[in-house]
Order: structure tokens, then sequence, then C-alpha cells
């Protein structure tokens, strides 16, 4: 009778401290997952603009990782290439990225970020937008924050 009490007790509580460790690692997951969003999204952007990557190879890999609004205005930067400008982007560091909010699949961060050029380096702050469909991110927003 004591073993069938401590396994209705057991079970729940086991259950119970499994679903907390789990569910403080998703969110660090989501984070990792926004930040190497964005690093894929430097990289590729910095490489077509010094004639590495082939146009439709770019789209081919933005497509891979962005959401359809933020791909049809990358796709129409790299369209223009007189307005296309990547001399701002060379190496990405996060000094801080906050989560703001979870709406059903869509996370949004407050970024951080530092671009290095080599020469010079910028800060700003980022609105960030991701979205998880089935264990699989997508960058959907990544727009300097309106203070």
């Amino acid at each position: 009778m004591k073993k069938r009490y401590f396994n209705l007790l057991a079970i729940p509580a086991l259950a119970v401290i499994v679903f907390c460790l789990f569910s403080g690692f998703s969110s660090q997951d989501t984070q990792d997952a926004a930040k190497s969003l964005i690093d894929q999204r430097t990289v590729i952007l910095q490489g077509f603009s010094q004639g590495e990557i082939p146009y439709a190879e770019a789209e081919k890999r933005l497509r891979r990782i962005e959401d359809e609004t933020i791909l049809e205005e990358d796709l129409a930067d790299l369209s223009d290439k007189e307005l296309f400008d990547a001399s701002r982007m060379c190496s990405v560091d996060f000094k801080t990225m906050i989560k703001k909010k979870q709406f059903f699949q869509y996370i949004t961060y407050e970024a951080e970020i530092v671009w290095d050029t080599g020469t010079s380096s910028s800060e700003a702050l980022y609105n960030v937008v991701v979205r998880e469909d089935n264990g699989r991110y997508k960058l959907t927003v990544f727009e300097p924050s309106k203070l």
C-alpha cells in the first residue's frame, strides 16, 4: 500500500522536475538559434557583397533561414547593388539578447549588437523575431529598434 502512494506522488513530482528543467533549456536554445540566424544572414550578405556568393546562391541560402517579409527586403537590397552596402557587416558581437515575449511560435528579442568592420565598430539595438516551426527556426524580423 505504501509503495502505491509513493508512486502516486513520485511520478507527478518527477514529471514536474523534468518539465522545469527542459523548459529552461528551450529558452536558451531559441536564443542561440536567433543568434545563429543573424550570424548566418551576415555571412551570406557579406559573401554576396564581396562577390564570393552569386545572387542565386545567396537567395537560396537566405530562403532557408528567413521568413517572407525579411526575405523580400533582403532580396530587394541584393538586387539593387548600388544601394546594397555590406561594408557595415563584418563580425557580430552580441552584448545582450533579452527575450521580450513569446506569442505562439513567435519569439521576440531585443538585441544589443556590436558590428566590427576591422577598422571601426558601431553598436545598435535591434528588434529580433524568430519563428519556430517543428523545431526549425526562421528569422522573421531583424530591424533597428525605435527608441
